[in-house]
């Protein structure tokens, strides 16, 4: 694989990573009730555009899991990323 090609993929594997990171601890912060805090504002304005996509296309009854299902995509999105990387 090229040097710069690497890098670039190397790169934006972090930079997923983090924002991997970002939406769980959103997520977890909204299923312990944390939502009024500014830091859950800060990290919910950075985290809406992806979650947006999602938001309330999978509802069961009265449960959304459509934030669930986001994050395994992200999640799937990252094992993609590493498994070329490792090859």
């Amino acid at each position: 694989m090229n040097a710069v090609l690497y890098q670039i993929l190397l790169y934006g594997y972090y930079f997923i990573s983090f924002y991997y990171s970002l939406l769980v601890l959103e997520w977890f912060l909204s299923l312990i009730g944390a939502t009024n805090s500014r830091f859950y504002g800060l990290i919910r304005k950075i985290t809406d555009p992806y979650n947006d996509i999602f938001r309330e296309r999978i509802v069961i009854g009265h449960f959304d899991l459509s934030g669930t299902v986001g994050l395994v995509l992200f999640f799937l999105l990252l094992r993609f990323i590493s498994s070329i990387l490792i090859s």
